[in-house]
């Protein structure tokens, strides 16, 4: 028997329930039993009993793009926090006004170190998201394209004040030292170099003390002593100064003799004593 025999037009119904109907673009994926039933047609000698048959739903393809926030902060500081709300654009090509399950992240590539981390930048991305579980299942996510973010740690400012030295005429100049501010607990340099113009024979008064760069360009040579996490700018830098006091010294008179009644005066004198 074919379809083309019998008398009138065949009609379907797609309805799921009294609310939902499968043709609607928001029914939501799955395989519903007996879901498309027919009517309509009339056949001679032919009881015609209808069999509903099954519809199916598939899950609509999806892409999904995001990108992480880029952070920076100064060696020592503490890393920043990244936050769902602000931190991370997501687009996906959804439909109907759907969008995702859940907004929750889990960022990942922040340093370790935290306030110890160098100098350097690090790749912040999101950590084992369930790309699938956020869409639902009205979705297969097809692709996922990630674009990373960055956080760059960059050197922190410090200065040095060199110190204020003193000595007594003729002595051998005292060690010269200076000293940081802004430096890290535990954190180490390399010894810097220091010049006076102030020698063993200089005068009673002032020298100026400063660093002592040789032939190196300033930038180049406190990258040298500090290493990459830290910088030091010439404005940071304070110049001290040896300060020379009078040497003591004394005048002792010579003992003389004279005989009694003698009308020779005794010869008198006397030189320095170095103190």
């Amino acid at each position: 028997v074919k379809a083309s025999e019998a008398a009138g037009t065949a009609s379907y119904s797609t309805k799921i329930d009294a609310d939902k109907d499968v043709k609607d673009a928001k029914t939501d994926a799955g395989t519903y039993s007996g879901a498309i039933q027919a009517s309509g047609l009339k056949l001679n000698d032919y009881e015609i009993k209808y069999e509903a048959g099954n519809a199916t739903v598939t899950p609509r393809d999806i892409n999904i793009g995001y990108t992480v926030s880029d952070k920076t902060k100064v060696y020592g500081e503490t890393n920043p926090i990244l936050t769902a709300d602000s931190d991370i654009t997501v687009t996906a090509g959804f439909v109907n006004g759907d969008t995702f399950k859940n907004n929750e992240y889990t960022f990942t590539g922040m340093p370790e170190k935290n306030q110890k981390a160098d100098v350097g930048t690090y790749d912040l991305d999101l950590k084992d998201k369930d790309w699938q579980k956020a869409v639902g299942g009205n979705y297969k996510v097809n692709n996922v394209t990630a674009n990373k973010g960055t956080l760059t740690v960059t050197p922190k400012e410090i200065s040095l004040a060199v110190d204020y030295k003193s000595k007594v005429y003729g002595n051998d100049n005292p060690e010269l030292t200076g000293t940081f501010t802004g430096m890290l607990d535990g954190d180490t340099h390399k010894k810097v170099s220091y010049k006076t113009d102030a020698g063993e024979r200089s005068h009673v008064g002032d020298y100026g003390i400063s660093v002592d760069y040789g032939d190196k360009e300033h930038t180049a040579y406190w990258q040298d002593i500090l290493g990459k996490n830290y910088t030091l700018k010439d404005k940071n830098v304070k110049n001290g100064s040896l300060h020379i006091t009078p040497r003591s010294i004394s005048y002792k008179a010579d003992d003389a003799t004279r005989e009694a009644g003698s009308d020779k005066e005794p010869v008198l004198g006397g030189g320095f004593v170095l103190g």
